[in-house]
């Protein structure tokens, strides 16, 4: 009985280590989609500086009569569900749209945005239609928001998208963690009652 006892306890014990150390990371997607007004989801939306929302523009800006850059700002929100352990990675997409094909012999068609990030990230480039990826510091996405500005340093273009995806550990289900603790716990009040027996 000792003996079914001790294995019994020792199965316990192993397969709540392999539940603990083989919880598979989880990835998921979340999407802000840029409109003329405004962002889906709406609550995502931060602030811009004239014109459309989704339109980057530089130049005169007739409503604050100076020459300025435009920007958007944004906020992601979301979950983790399950609950977060700790974010393994992260990544920032960007897609963004020209408003015309750039000209070599036409320095006014040329666009270069300016982006940064709450967590210090930032870029400055060229930019023409398609995707741009980033990473992102891991540390600033526990809260569920992470902020992101991108802004019109020459030239106007559209942003349609802003896909951050993020790559983490969950938190160990708390049946795993009891299997783990009843192997521990039987094995050493099985260790006891052997000690205690041969005295």
């Amino acid at each position: 009985m000792k003996k079914i006892l001790m294995v019994v306890c020792a199965m316990a014990l192993v397969f709540g280590m392999v539940g603990v150390a083989g919880a598979t990371p989880v990835t998921f997607t979340d999407t802000t989609d840029f409109k003329k007004w405004g962002t889906d989801p709406s609550e995502d939306y931060v602030d811009h500086g004239w014109g459309k929302v989704n339109k980057l523009n530089s130049g005169f800006n007739w409503a604050e009569g100076l020459l300025g850059r435009d920007y958007v700002t944004w906020t992601h929100h979301f979950d983790f569900d399950p609950e977060l352990d700790y974010v393994i990675s992260a990544n920032l997409t960007l897609s963004l749209r020209d408003d015309e094909k750039d000209k070599w012999w036409k320095p006014a068609t040329w666009e270069l945005g300016f982006g940064w990030t709450e967590s210090g990230e930032w870029d400055l480039g060229a930019v023409d239609t398609g995707d741009y990826g980033y990473s992102v510091n891991a540390d600033y996405l526990g809260d569920g928001e992470f902020t992101i500005t991108l802004g019109s340093a020459g030239g106007d273009f559209f942003i349609d998208q802003s896909a951050l995806e993020i790559t983490y550990e969950p938190t160990p289900e708390p049946g795993t963690i009891l299997l783990l603790g009843s192997g521990l716990m039987g094995l050493v009040a099985y260790g006891r009652r052997r000690k205690l027996s041969k005295k």
